[in-house]
């Protein structure tokens, strides 16, 4: 996220961040991750740690295509390093499948989650940079009001959503 300007996102539209991630490919960063989820405690050396309430991010680009803002459920996904073939791996799953099918991810849903790393990573919230480690997670019910449009379904439950 960094290393992408204004004028990359202007020229390169939503493949600008897949255009940042080759960018910084040789500057990739392993990190030893200590990941408790609920019950379930994870160490992993990894290259990063995605977590979302949303399917999209990045320019709409499908990185988790099983979240729902709906379900009470956080969709924690960890790429586990690897080499340059890995990453090109990981990048056509993203952008032409899923990228929960790549050998390289674990792949989890939970309702809290707290990450530590070794080094310190730094997490991109929003586009906000945070820094601080251990970090936590956690569904919190209710907490934020969304509107929805007229025609939204939540497509895991087939239900229609009332509208705010």
């Amino acid at each position: 996220s960094e290393s992408i300007t204004d004028e990359i996102k202007a020229m390169w539209g939503p493949l600008c961040y897949l255009r940042g991630a080759v960018g910084v490919l040789g500057a990739m960063k392993t990190f030893r991750i200590q990941a408790t989820l609920e019950d379930e405690f994870l160490e992993v050396e990894s290259w990063g740690v995605l977590v979302a309430n949303g399917r999209t991010n990045a320019g709409r680009i499908l990185v988790a295509p099983l979240a729902s803002p709906t379900d009470g459920l956080l969709d924690v996904i960890i790429i586990k390093n690897g080499d340059l073939l890995d990453m090109i791996e990981i990048a056509s799953k993203t952008l032409f499948s899923s990228l929960l099918e790549s050998q390289q991810v674990v792949f989890r849903q939970v309702r809290k989650l707290k990450l530590q790393s070794t080094p310190g990573m730094r997490f991109t919230l929003d586009g906000e940079i945070i820094d601080e480690v251990p970090i936590e997670f956690e569904v919190v019910p209710g907490a934020i009001e969304m509107l929805v449009g007229a025609g939204f379904r939540d497509e895991f439950t087939d239900e229609s959503l009332p509208i705010s």
